[in-house]
């Protein structure tokens, strides 16, 4: 071979492995019903720290569009098809040499007026109010999060963050045990690590945790539903966090390995096999890291925490769009403190026990998505979910309750969706489906013990050339055992003003049966389990200024009635941070309403802000003509502020180096408790003690000074080319030390009543590479 020859050879092969290295941004426009590919539909790409930098295609003959050379960094995509609604998506980011594939789903619309506009896509339709967007991208860049979508929404209007150790979180002032879990439009069991972190009382809860189990290499875009929801949605009062799994490339193996403070992280993604087939495989792996470093010896003081799971999930796309998913998720956790053994290093009560807390949550299921025919499609999934937990507390010091006392709190659900939607006719769906709940009591002997059914079916009407949208619909939550059958309604109606400019309002009756709750807590048959009931009425406006900033406005109320109280006037069941029947009736009454204000300026030249405000009162009676007392969670106001900036520097096509900041600070009401007292036990103390018990005669009248918290975060993003791309990340958890009050209680050491405090100053150093 001549000299000519080699560098002719060398040159080309340079080539081609810059292309190969090239972002890429592809997909598919389909009709969202029938499944059909959409050919000439306009696609327009605008990068958002160059706006002069825009380029322009229209789908082909299958529906297919591909912009190529594309340099790393943030994009805004905008498609549009005659006859169909207008989506726009405000942040879309592509990392270096990893193909970008963003498949659309476009809503059959008259005329061409009508337009969404999201952050990033969802693997649904948004919903026009009452809902809370939490893109993957934004759980990685905003800080503090611990890429924990939950975490997240708690940095949005109607959300308050319970605990700064959980991802607890009342939302529009109800209960942290009312939320509810969905993986793939399904109810699943609680899923979160260390169920019990946050608690007074240190036993575990039923909505709540640590972190969540699913690593944020799983999942897909997410949303937290906080009001009145679609007929598909039910049982539930505090909102529903609806997620989803993403499906690995198929198209090239990938990997990812991150490593912080939660844990390390090990995942990989990739074809299952190459060529025509686009099915694909995503698998996680997390081990904790303080537990990782407490078996190589590292003390951190009496507690010892350590956590796990595996998470995967495989994707079989069909031709027509949707396709069939297979996944999965197992994971365990495990908190251990240990007792004092000198009497002199006693500095509160708990010192005295050894404490053994573990749980593991097992979850397996399959989902469908296909086309009946061109006017219908047809989805399902399955899934069945468990969760045994397991708390023990032991001493050697004499103690009138026993030497060791135990508490196991377990239950399983096996859950599933079937719907349909059909088109009727231009601009008006029908939609319908069921949602069949079986209960499973797994604290002696496995077996069914209730099963709730949700029917449900919609009407989607759009008018005046889309600009008006109105939804009908009803939904029904029955309780098998118990014969109770109670029908609820759903409206909303959107009308868009101008493109920039939308009104919304809905309306509806929502019923929370509490039967996971009761068995969770009590272990138990599900007799005499009936509902709360829930009105809830808002009204959304949105002006979008320009394509970067939008304002949004929120009213809302909800009305409860049929809550578990007493007849002293005091106890209503949803002041309790884990649910908890106790055979009170069920004559307590709630309100919850607001004002809720959110400005958003999606990131563009590198800089993002949301700047949002609740304003809202949480009231409760125990009967009607009682008088109306705020609520464990009525802390009245909250103000947030998020920002970030990114500055970049471009060697190359491919490399690229970004330094970024972002914060976040919070101010809120403080949290209400009722006043702490002591009393000794008649019946003898050989230790001589005096326990705690709250003054139950009182309300939660007193509350704590005001919150305060900063975040911070400093990140350097590398794109290296050859789909390798890193992110080193300092984050700091209440950047200040801010000492926030917890609650009150009284040390039986001390014998006096004193504070505890929220979480300190934290720090976070995290390293993600993917190659």
């Amino acid at each position: 071979m001549d000299f000519k020859k080699t560098i002719l050879i060398i040159f080309s092969l340079i080539f081609i492995l810059k292309n190969l290295n090239s972002q890429n941004l592809q997909g598919t426009i389909r009709d969202a019903i029938s499944g059909e590919k959409l050919t000439g539909a306009t696609v327009i790409l605008t990068a958002t720290d160059l706006p002069s930098e825009t380029k322009t295609t229209a789908t082909d003959a299958d529906g297919f569009y591909f912009f190529e050379k594309n340099r790393p960094g943030y994009y805004r995509l905008e498609v549009s098809f005659l006859g169909f609604e207008k989506q726009i998506f405000t942040e879309i980011l592509m990392a270096d040499g990893r193909k970008k594939i963003v498949d659309i789903a476009l809503q059959n619309a008259p005329g061409n007026l009508a337009t969404v506009t999201v952050t990033a896509p969802l693997p649904r339709r948004p919903l026009p109010i009452s809902e809370i967007q939490l893109p993957l991208d934004r759980v990685q860049r905003f800080p503090v999060t611990f890429f924990d979508p939950a975490r997240l929404a708690a940095a949005f209007p109607g959300v308050v963050a319970t605990n700064d150790g959980t991802n607890a979180m009342s939302v529009r002032g109800n209960s942290p045990a009312t939320v509810g879990w969905r993986l793939e439009g399904v109810d699943i069991v609680n899923p979160n690590h260390l169920p019990n972190a946050g608690l007074f009382n240190d036993q575990p809860g039923a909505a709540s945790g640590g972190v969540l189990m699913f690593s944020a290499q799983m999942l897909d875009n997410c949303a937290l539903l906080t009001g009145n929801f679609p007929a598909g949605y039910g049982n539930a009062l505090g909102g529903i966090m609806d997620m989803y799994l993403r499906p690995g490339s198929s198209e090239n193996h990938e990997f990812t390995a991150q490593a912080g403070l939660v844990g390390l992280d090990l995942s990989a993604g990739g074809p299952l096999r190459k060529g025509k087939s686009k099915a694909s495989y995503l698998m996680n792996y997390r081990y904790s890291t303080v537990g990782l470093l407490g078996k190589l010896g590292v003390s951190f003081g009496d507690e010892q925490i350590d956590f796990q799971d595996f998470s995967f999930n495989f994707n079989f796309p069909s031709k027509r769009g949707g396709g069939w998913k297979i996944f999965g998720m197992a994971g365990s956790s495990n908190n251990f403190f240990a007792a004092k053994t000198d009497s002199a290093d006693f500095k509160t009560g708990k010192d005295k026990w050894t404490i053994d807390f573990s749980s593991n949550t097992f979850l397996v299921g399959i989902s469908g998505d296909s086309r009946l025919n061109k006017k219908t499609r047809f989805k399902s999934s399955v899934i069945f979910s468990s969760q045994k937990n397991d708390w023990t507390a032991a001493t050697i010091f004499p103690h009138p309750f026993g030497a060791q006392v135990g508490i196991e709190k377990n239950y399983g659900q096996l859950a599933a969706t079937f719907s349909i939607k059909h088109l009727i006719m231009n601009g008006i769906e029908f939609s319908a489906g069921v949602q069949p709940n079986l209960l499973f009591e797994l604290q002696s002997e496995f077996g069914p013990v209730g099963m709730i059914l949700q029917p449900w079916m919609q009407i989607d009407w759009k008018m005046l050339d889309g600009r008006l949208a109105l939804q009908a619909g009803v939904h029904r939550v029955l309780n098998v055992s118990e014969d109770d059958y109670l029908p609820e309604y759903r409206l909303a109606g959107t009308f868009q003003i101008n493109e920039n400019q939308s009104i919304t309002a809905s309306t509806g009756t929502q019923n929370f049966t509490d039967i996971q709750n009761h068995i969770f807590s009590f272990g138990f048959g599900v007799a005499n389990v009936n509902f709360i009931k829930s009105n809830q009425t808002a009204v959304r406006h949105e002006l979008k200024f320009n394509p970067k900033w939008t304002l949004k406005s929120e009213i809302f109320y909800q009305q409860l009635s049929g809550v578990h109280a007493n007849s002293s006037g005091n106890y209503w069941v949803l002041n309790q941070p884990e649910f908890k029947d106790l055979n009170n009736p069920r004559t307590g009454e709630g309100k919850n309403y607001g004002l809720e204000i959110s400005l958003d300026r999606s990131l563009a030249a590198g800089f993002f802000t949301n700047l949002n405000t609740t304003i809202f009162d949480s009231k409760y009676r125990t009967a009607p003509g009682n008088d109306w007392k705020s609520t464990r969670w009525d802390v009245g106001h909250v103000l947030n502020l998020s920002a970030g900036k990114e500055w970049s520097r471009e060697k190359s096509t491919e490399k690229i180096r970004t330094l970024g900041i972002s914060a976040r600070a919070v101010w809120m009401g403080g949290s209400r408790e009722q006043p702490v007292v002591a009393f000794v036990p008649e019946n003898g103390n050989p230790a001589n003690e005096v326990y705690p018990v709250y003054n139950l005669s009182a309300d939660f009248s007193f509350q704590n000074p005001d919150y305060f918290r900063l975040d911070a975060r400093f990140y350097l993003k590398k794109n290296l080319a050859g789909r390798r791309n890193s992110l080193v990340a300092l984050e700091f958890q209440n950047l200040t030390n801010q000492k926030n009050v917890a609650w009150h209680f009284y040390n039986t050491v001390s014998r006096e009543i004193e504070v505890k405090y929220q979480l300190g100053l934290i720090p976070n150093l995290s390293w993600r590479i993917e190659f």
